[in-house]
């Protein structure tokens, strides 16, 4: 990890439009779907599973996050470090402060809706993980 000083802390409600609003932004297609329309359409979703499930954030003070991590139903359903501050171990922290960091790698970290940059992330630290049955996610590639 690199000199970069953050504390994983759960998410507060000053937290919630910075974590819905990345959530929707990395999972909205390119084209094709306005913000407003697929806002209106994947918000509900996100919504719920910010209600439901845990989210941890990555916070360097000032007011500043860096990243986050939900889980929702037993499942990590997004994790998200900001792009020029990945390959600092911050995604690794957000896991271990959902409580799954201590068991990395393990046996079967259960993923909804992987995007690429996941894919990649997790293979990079040889974490095994499982989708089930879902198909692969299609993002704006972040």
């Amino acid at each position: 990890m690199s000199g970069i000083a953050f504390t994983v802390r759960p998410m507060v409600a000053g937290d919630r439009r910075f974590v819905r609003e990345t959530t929707l932004k990395v999972r909205q297609p390119r084209s094709g779907v306005t913000w407003a329309a697929w806002e209106a359409e994947h918000g509900p979703d996100v919504d719920r599973q910010l209600a439901e499930g845990r989210t941890v954030v990555a916070d360097a003070g000032g007011g500043l996050l860096l990243g986050f991590a939900t889980d929702a139903l037993e499942a990590l359903s997004m994790i998200y470090v900001k792009r020029d501050l990945r390959g600092n171990g911050i995604g690794l922290a957000l896991l271990a402060g959902l409580g799954w960091g201590n068991d990395l790698p393990c046996s079967g970290l259960r993923v909804t809706r992987p995007t690429a940059s996941f894919r990649k992330w997790a293979d990079l630290h040889r974490i095994p993980w499982d989708a089930g049955d879902e198909e692969e996610e299609v993002t704006s590639g972040t």
